[in-house]
């Protein structure tokens, strides 16, 4: 399905107002571990299913899956030991289900179909290169288990206020001088906001993406406009 350009901005609505109703209807404030199991269960009434996928689908590298009118969502088993990647996995499907389904709910009106469909996903989460609409939906798996002001809120308190600034951010992110420090303050900030459902490598660039971390050397190189 080819998707239209979603901003990040109106990706953050999403998720802000999904947060919000789940919150309403099962009458808590979601907190992390974001409970991604029960948004998908006890509030968008979707079929939640772990199974071996790879099998399944013949995809050694399939990761999840959407099956809107089956109203399931299906995860690979393999998943079941790595508890960051199938947290994210499972965002991921709900970002599918938020900002894709009426698109595919349209398309059904539109054209029109006749007759049973085979029992075929209408998006598949795979480990290798993304297309936008795929993009879409990881971004929206960010924001859900990693809202933005409680990471920040976890973030200052361990840090203080302005950035952390990393020598070579930018330029060798594959450098051991570089993961270590930026995967130390994910942890830190993984341990104190209670985001135990979220990978290190998950909150390194939810860290990036909020500007939290900045290279140093190309702050230091920005004119003083004072």
């Amino acid at each position: 399905m080819k998707v239209p350009y979603v901003s990040n901005t109106d990706i953050d609505s999403a998720v802000i107002e999904l947060l919000g109703k789940c919150a309403t209807k099962l009458g808590r404030e979601l907190l992390p571990p974001i409970p991604v199991d029960d948004i998908i269960e006890k509030f968008l009434g979707i079929t939640l299913e772990i199974v071996d996928l790879q099998t399944r689908l013949g995809m050694v590298d399939v990761l999840g899956a959407a099956y809107f009118d089956e109203n399931v969502i299906r995860v690979d088993e393999n998943l079941l030991q790595l508890e960051g990647r199938l947290s994210f996995t499972m965002a991921h499907e709900i970002g599918h289900w938020q900002l894709h389904r009426p698109l595919y709910e349209m398309e059904k009106v539109t054209v029109g179909y006749i007759g049973t469909r085979v029992s075929v996903p209408d998006f598949v989460c795979r480990s290798g290169r993304k297309p936008p609409a795929e993009v879409q939906a990881d971004r929206f798996a960010a924001r859900l288990l990693m809202p933005e002001r409680l990471v920040r809120i976890a973030f200052h308190t361990i840090h203080g206020e302005g950035p952390f600034l990393l020598a070579g951010l930018r330029n060798h992110q594959g450098d051991t001088s570089v993961v270590g420090p930026w995967s130390e303050l994910a942890k830190a900030v993984l341990i104190q906001g209670n985001f135990s459902n979220v990978s290190i490598e998950a909150m390194r660039y939810r860290l990036d993406d909020l500007k939290l971390i900045r290279d140093k050397e190309s702050t230091e190189a920005q004119p003083n406009l004072l």
